[in-house]
């Protein structure tokens, strides 16, 4: 849904009307190469025409104009890079051998090395956007970049894959990390990281096959464990043993029959009523977060994101 093809050209032109700065510019142009050359057009042919399309903005004095354009493969590579403000970033997709626009999240600093850019892959904030959706939606993606949106399935796959291997004395991969950032209607804010988190691909239903214990957060050892290794589900492609789309709504990664651990897809609350059960409400929630609020309340903001 949100690859630098054609079809985003509504998206493209807004920025640059909204945001005439370069990465505005660049992924229209990148759109306009793919729609004209769609099958022969190289990575190659791309760095070059963008490299001169730099020139001529630099001689322009165009905003963020700096740099040459950084052809990253996440937003943490953007930010080392010299791209600082959160926006929409094109990134590429080395697997599949694509650009796709992602919100980059530059404001957020890594706890331990205080280095920003996270890949945005999930952002509740309003109710705008609906998450009850099916698996060709999930899976492809849905919302606004800069708002609600879901990056799909697909895109977080892939998104997880893009570092190369290392090999050194013994066989080693650089890996993402993930962090969940909550904000409750009392205005409790609290995070959690995750050192490791690989998704697999469609044949294997996005499941998470690889993830490994929180880093040191805000949160109790209890809440940390919410999120667990399973396939992705949704109520029209159902991997659990007790129906957990269907009673908690959206799709998420339940485990097996424990549906009531995490949904952070679940329908959204419109005020701060407690949220009750939690093996039997449908709305966003978090294994534990009542031991961090006195009165369970529901959440006003999640997201997750990603950074090498």
């Amino acid at each position: 849904m949100f690859e630098a093809r054609s079809g985003s050209w509504s998206r493209t032109f807004y920025l640059i009307l909204r945001n005439p700065d370069c990465n505005a510019i660049v992924t229209c142009f990148v759109n306009v190469f793919y729609w004209i050359f769609p099958n022969s057009i190289t990575t190659n042919h791309i760095k070059e025409i963008v490299q001169q399309l730099f020139v001529h903005l630099q001689s322009l004095k165009a905003r963020s104009c700096t740099k040459f354009y950084s052809f990253s493969t996440d937003c943490s590579q953007a930010h080392k890079t010299g791209f600082n403000k959160s926006g929409v970033y094109p990134l590429w997709l080395k697997r599949r051998y694509k650009y796709s626009l992602f919100y980059c999240d530059m404001d957020t600093a890594n706890g331990r090395l205080k280095n920003g850019g996270w890949t945005v892959i999930q952002k509740r904030m309003n109710g705008k956007v609906d998450f009850q959706q099916k698996w060709a939606e999930y899976v492809t993606g849905f919302g606004n970049l800069s708002g609600e949106h879901w990056i799909g399935l697909e895109n977080i796959h892939l998104l997880t894959q893009q570092r190369p291997l290392k090999y050194r004395i013994q066989y080693s991969e650089s890996k993402p990390k993930l962090r969940i950032d909550f904000e409750d209607w009392d205005g409790l804010q609290m995070h959690v990281e995750y050192k490791r988190f690989l998704v697999s691909g469609a044949n294997s239903r996005y499941d998470i096959y690889s993830l490994k214990r929180p880093l040191s957060t805000e949160m109790s050892l209890m809440i940390r464990y919410g999120l667990l290794q399973a396939y992705f589900s949704t109520v029209d492609n159902d991997s659990t043993a007790s129906n957990c789309p269907a009673r908690h709504k959206g799709g998420w990664w339940w485990y097996r029959n424990k549906c009531g651990y995490t949904n952070l897809n679940g329908i959204y609350p419109q005020n701060n009523t407690n949220t009750g059960n939690l093996l039997e409400h449908e709305s966003i929630y978090w294994f534990g977060w009542e031991y961090v609020s006195d009165r369970n309340t529901p959440f006003r903001r999640v997201s997750m994101k990603v950074q090498y």
